[in-house]
């Protein structure tokens, strides 16, 4: 029968250490091979902290030692921060970035990036491990450094996306948000990014609603208002997308404004509001986006012509087409 494994010290519970911190503790070497603890990096022991999902597996990776300053970047990056990603983008990879001409890290699940950063090029930014549910800081690059990496893996309407986001969160913290310092010419997705950033704007929520607007936008309806806010005696709302001019209005619906119950009866009472303010409310959902976006095209053209607008008569809602998850 084997032996039980030596108690390890407070120090090494419950947490990702380096191998080299054991001895230190009077913890053998050998004590890191027994099945109560992984060793998810090579230098690094985990003991009572589980690494199978990406926040906990960036964690353990920063417990490493000897490897160069670095910041988690692309796809990563934008996870770790809650920015909106496509469904087919791969998590199971960290990327990460350091300073050339420091070489990018080479370790199993690990895909590593060098670019000419500046001194400010990375950030620590707030995250939450799930498994022990604590907050920990973690290497960010900057929200240009992150939006660039991503423009050389993002199809355009998902960085568009990205950007409205990036805007956002900056709008939210009342910060500057400068993302196109790092489009730089020569570097990889530098021209998508530039492309993205011309459609992006500000006050967009959500990463349905930006692709609702590239969708409406390419089917040729009139550009909306974002941000728009509708007062009445005793209450305010801001419809996602708007054009006060016609009097109609769309708001993007989720699947919580279905399965919240005080969701549901809010929704019910702003679209009263809405028409009692003589306004024409559409209802978006995800099918109307993600499947087959013509029907909601065609019924919201129909409301901006009841409003007065009026389409080129070649004109056909036929041209819009969805979106990828």
């Amino acid at each position: 029968m084997p032996r039980r494994p030596q108690p390890l010290p407070p120090q090494l519970s419950d947490d990702v250490t380096p191998i080299g911190l054991w001895p230190q503790l009077g913890v053998s070497v050998e004590r890191a091979r027994r099945t109560d603890v992984t060793r998810p990096f090579r230098g690094v022991v985990a003991a009572g902290f589980a690494t199978d999902d990406l926040v906990s597996s960036a964690v353990a990776l920063t417990a490493r030692r000897h490897m160069p300053p670095f910041g988690f970047s692309h796809q990563t990056a934008a996870h770790l921060l809650g920015l909106p990603l496509p469904s087919d983008i791969d998590h199971r990879t960290l990327h990460v970035t350091v300073a050339h001409p420091a070489r990018a890290p080479r370790l199993v699940g690990v895909s590593g990036h060098a670019y000419r950063l500046g001194p400010q090029s990375f950030q620590l930014q707030p995250v939450t491990v799930g498994g022990i549910h604590e907050e920990r800081y973690l290497p960010v690059l900057d929200d240009g450094l992150l939006f660039a990496t991503l423009a050389s893996a993002l199809r355009l309407d998902d960085l568009v996306a990205v950007a409205d986001a990036l805007r956002w969160r900056a709008s939210r913290a009342r910060k500057p948000c400068d993302l196109a310092h790092a489009l730089t010419p020569g570097r990889i997705g530098s021209d998508r990014g530039r492309r993205a950033l011309a459609l992006s704007v500000d006050g967009v929520r959500s990463r349905p609603e930006s692709l609702l607007r590239l969708i409406l936008a390419r089917a040729g309806l009139p550009t909306p208002t974002i941000g728009h806010v509708i007062t009445g005696s005793s209450w305010s709302a801001t419809p996602d997308l708007a054009w006060p001019q016609f009097h109609v209005l769309v708001e993007y619906e989720g699947d919580h404004h279905r399965t919240s119950e005080r969701q549901f009866s809010h929704d019910i009472r702003r679209f009263d509001r809405y028409a009692d303010q003589g306004w024409s409310a559409v209802r978006a959902v995800k099918a109307d986006v993600f499947d087959d976006p013509r029907e909601l095209v065609g019924r919201i053209a129909r409301r901006l012509r009841g409003g007065g607008w009026r389409p080129h008569k070649r004109w056909q809602p036929g041209r819009a087409r969805p979106a990828h998850r």
